[in-house]
Parts: structure tokens; sequence; C-alpha cells
């Protein structure tokens, strides 16, 4: 799925950064330290982003396959990964908006989005 070497903490940067947050928020009685990591708090992501996402499982245990739907703001398909899973094995492709299962998905959601 990746082309990244792995075994290497990516996230370790970023981890330290929310470390640092975190104990100045919760730990410094002084209210102009705890307010400045309020401050880098808010600045720290790129942006905050919600998704909403349906999720079609086609099967379970052996193999576990599923589709993840996920939808924009008015609930349009934004994009659709399929998943396979057997034991510890794990696959996952993006697929093409002209895939029948990225169709399949944009019916389901369209569902959805009348319920929600």
């Amino acid at each position: 799925m990746s082309n990244l070497p792995s075994g290497y903490d990516y996230a370790a940067g970023r981890r330290e950064t929310a470390e640092s947050i975190l104990e100045r928020m919760r730990e410094y009685s002084d209210d102009s330290v705890r307010e400045d990591a309020i401050i880098e708090a808010d600045e720290f992501p790129l942006s905050l982003e919600v998704e909403r996402h349906v999720v079609i499982v086609l099967g379970t245990g052996g193999p576990h396959d599923e589709l993840d739907a996920t939808l924009h703001s008015d609930g349009g398909v934004r994009s659709v990964t399929y998943r396979y899973m057997w034991g510890v094995e794990r696959y996952e492709s993006q697929l093409s908006n002209i895939d029948p299962l990225y169709e399949l998905a944009e019916y389901y959601a369209e569902m959805f989005a009348g319920d929600a």
C-alpha cells in the first residue's frame, strides 16, 4: 500500500508537539502559559475536516470485504475505497468513478443521505 519505509515513526514530531501543548494546557497554573498553549493548539492543524462515511459490508469472517464511501457535505460521494481483509492481511484500493462497485456505493450513499 505504500512505498515509504516501514518501521519509521512518521508522526514522531507531531506527537512531540501535541504532548507539549497538552502538558501546558493541563499542568500549568499560570493562565498565560495555558492561554499560549490553547492558541498553539488552535494553530496546530492546517485544517479541521469532518467527513461522513457510508461503509457497505459485503462479507464478514473469512474474508471480510467492504466499500467505504467518503461523502461530500451535500451527501454526494467524494471517493470509494474497496477493502479486503483476511486474517492480518489487508488490501485497499481506491475505485474509479466508472467502477460498478463505486456506482453501487453511490446508490447506498443516496439511501443513507436521505435518512440522515
